[in-house]
């Protein structure tokens, strides 16, 4: 009598909804960009933002940035975390998937 069946490997992932970069301006677009879009400003009013001094506080500490220090910061966003990096003197490279949020995060 065989034994109970031993699972294969998982199943590959499904692909993801991107799309080329940069990803604004064309036809097709990622499913998160209209969220984006609708959030806007109001995306840096939300409470669990009020944290992001602590949390880059923790980031500071936790790496042993300095003044002068290179971050890529992927999904950056509107940019919370690289403006705050940014004010301590450390250079921030930020990208994200939505145009809405890279145009929030590199105006001013």
């Amino acid at each position: 009598m065989p034994g109970p069946a031993v699972p294969g490997p998982p199943a590959p992932a499904p692909a993801s909804p991107t799309v080329p970069f940069p990803p604004r301006g064309g036809e097709h677009r990622h499913w998160f960009e209209p969220v984006a879009e609708h959030l806007g400003d109001a995306y840096l009013r939300y409470s669990f933002t009020k944290g992001t001094g602590q949390e880059v506080a923790f980031l500071v500490d936790v790496l042993g940035l300095r003044p002068g220090m290179r971050v890529l910061d992927v999904g950056c966003g509107p940019g919370r975390h690289a403006r705050a990096l940014a004010a301590r003197g450390i250079e921030v490279l930020g990208v994200d998937i939505s145009g809405r949020f890279v145009d929030l995060a590199t105006r001013d």
